[in-house]
């Protein structure tokens, strides 16, 4: 049976003994992965610093360079040093496998071993590999995440100083000075400008912000108590609320779908809106939930 997701994934085995190297091959290529043979410790070095294996299947004794040599040559070296070893041996004592870990070697099998044995310790080391890859990646999307949303953050700060200076020079200049009705539109228009820009760095951060959040849980969540609950029991703010779904609860995550309906029904709100629609539909198959109004700079 090949091994699963092992397309990438090769494995350089070192023996002196060209059975062992035949026998091997005939495993682990049957089972899927890409093997390089190779008949002593140099040539070993040498294979692995041309193209850098997944693993090392590592016979110990060995003319000229054992294999603990080969193995201490690989750790010394950063490109391989990540390599894990499995030293193969006929030797059964306790010291053998003490200096094979000692060496370097992450498992030790004894000949003769068997194919079910080579196979279970190849796939459990190179499992290992793949976790630590995902883990490190992960690592990275998350410090990437981070960074970018301290990035933004940041901007955003920057923007809206400025933009609080500016609205608040106008209001002070539309107190103090005497305009014509021609020059006071104008500043009102540079004022709803200031306030478009303002609420386009708040919806950015309010997206950017949704969009690191990962592994959510999902719950059926009914739209129509959903919908009205947001609104209110009351519903001060007299939104129209239009439902045209069959099925009466989604897949979703509700405190998220709060905050973002919340977030859109204030800027609405902020916008002057006198007329908000909060509507549920079908659309390709999936429910679509908008929220339309007539401010300035319609929100959708």
């Amino acid at each position: 049976m090949p091994a699963p997701n092992n397309e990438a994934q090769s494995i350089l085995v070192v023996d002196d003994t060209p059975a062992n190297l035949h026998l091997l091959f005939n495993i682990l290529s049957q089972a899927g992965y890409v093997v390089r043979l190779v008949l002593s410790g140099e040539a070993a070095l040498k294979a692995a610093a041309a193209q850098r294996p997944d693993l090392v299947l590592l016979d110990i004794h060995m003319p000229k360079m054992n294999g603990y040599e080969v193995a201490k040559q690989l750790k010394s070296v950063d490109q391989t040093a990540d390599i894990p070893i499995i030293f193969i041996s006929a030797d059964d004592d306790i010291q053998a496998k003490i200096d094979a870990f000692t060496a370097g070697g992450v498992d030790y099998v004894i000949k003769p071993f068997h194919e079910a044995e080579i196979l279970a310790r190849v796939r459990t080391h190179l499992s290992l590999i793949t976790l630590q890859k995902e883990v490190v990646e992960r690592s990275l999307r998350e410090e990437r995440t981070k960074l970018l949303v301290n990035f933004i953050d940041k901007a955003a700060h920057e923007f809206r100083t400025p933009l609080t200076s500016i609205n608040l020079n106008l209001d002070i200049l539309k107190r103090t000075l005497n305009f014509t009705f021609r020059q006071a539109q104008l500043i009102e228009r540079s004022k709803d400008r200031v306030f478009q820009i303002d609420l386009l760095i708040a919806n950015m951060l309010l997206m950017t912000r949704l969009s690191t959040i990962e592994n959510l849980s999902l719950e059926p969540v009914n739209i129509r108590s959903f919908l009205q609950s947001i609104l209110g029991a009351e519903n001060k703010n007299q939104i129209e609320l239009t439902l045209n779904v069959e099925q009466h609860s989604i897949l979703g995550n509700a405190p998220l779908l709060t905050r973002a309906i919340e977030e859109l029904v204030s800027n609405a709100m902020a916008a002057k809106a006198k007329n908000i629609k909060l509507c549920a539909f079908v659309q390709n198959e999936n429910i679509v939930l908008e929220l339309v109004d007539d401010g300035l700079g319609k929100t959708v």
